[in-house]
């Protein structure tokens, strides 16, 4: 009956972060000036859930995944994704609250400037999969505590 409740629940949270937890693009502010960004919006969290989640989801890069406090970000160097730059990968991502909600924003410096729809569609594609599969995390987490 347990893994029922669970089962349901699971379902439930992922119906609800695909239909409110959408992937924009937008320029913002980082550590390195205003650049191209990816930006997830995920509601009814906290900023210590997002941040925690995200500090094991980055682990899937590869990387050294470090927190730079002055500036609030979390960077991956060193990374490897193939469907997002191959090797050599960095990721930046800073977790910011945003009224109820929490918002990730997320920027991969590319051979010719950072991550955008318009340049690199393929891996802009693969990287909304991965903020996707982020927000979805979040609220399975949310949803245990």
């Amino acid at each position: 009956m347990k893994k029922k409740l669970q089962l349901v629940l699971l379902l439930l949270v992922s119906i609800i972060t695909i239909t409110v937890a959408q992937v924009s693009e937008e320029d913002k502010a980082m550590s390195q000036g205003i650049n191209n960004a990816l930006v997830v919006n995920i509601p009814n969290t906290t900023t210590k859930i997002a941040e925690r989640v995200w500090k094991d989801y980055a682990k899937q890069f590869k990387g050294k995944t470090k927190r730079n406090r002055k500036s609030e970000e979390w960077t991956t160097t060193g990374g490897n994704n193939t469907g997002i730059g191959g090797e050599d990968l960095t990721v930046y991502a800073q977790v910011q609250p945003n009224n109820e909600d929490v918002e990730l924003a997320m920027w991969v410096p590319m051979s010719e400037g950072y991550l955008s729809s318009t340049d690199y569609r393929e891996e802009y594609q693969e990287a909304k999969k991965l903020l996707d599969e982020y927000a979805l995390e979040v609220k399975i987490e949310t949803v245990k505590e």
